[in-house]
């Protein structure tokens, strides 16, 4: 994946590296960005197949992020305890990620996860969500990519 700027490179990363340390003892980025692929592709399956999506709050979200990298990363499901920035892009402040996920999934609720908008409103509020959650950026890794 991508490389962030972190208020502590050393924090959660292997030494003299931005590669986050993981459970599969990867020290390359680009080895890592592959096995994470790999690894997260299978677990999407698992999910679909096996997970029920009835609830989608923050207690699920958080579950869904654990499903998928726990296999990798032994903080996986938890938010991210470093500020971190990508690209010129400064992403919540870590004391602010639980607060402000707390308000966004309210507000999901409270619009009933948007099942009662027409289409055009439907896209709308749900790429306006996805942008927010990304902004927040509550994990160090897996927040929003494709797998």
């Amino acid at each position: 994946m991508a490389v962030y700027s972190m208020d502590s490179c050393s924090d959660n990363c292997y030494p003299g590296t931005t590669v986050l340390v993981n459970k599969l003892d990867i020290h390359e980025q680009k080895e890592l960005d592959i096995a994470e692929k790999q690894i997260t592709l299978l677990r999407a399956i698992q999910a679909e197949q096996s997970m029920s999506f009835d609830n989608p709050d923050l207690n699920f979200y958080l579950s869904i992020h654990r499903f998928l990298f726990e296999d990798i990363y032994e903080w996986a499901g938890m938010f991210r305890n470093v500020n971190i920035s990508k690209k010129g892009t400064v992403f919540c402040k870590a004391d602010q990620i639980k607060g402000t996920c707390i308000l966004k999934f309210q507000r999901l609720a409270e619009h009933n996860y948007f099942a009662d908008l027409d289409t055009t409103d439907f896209i709308s509020e749900v790429a306006e969500f996805y942008n927010d959650m990304n902004l927040i950026h509550p994990f160090r890794e897996g927040n929003g990519g494709v797998v």
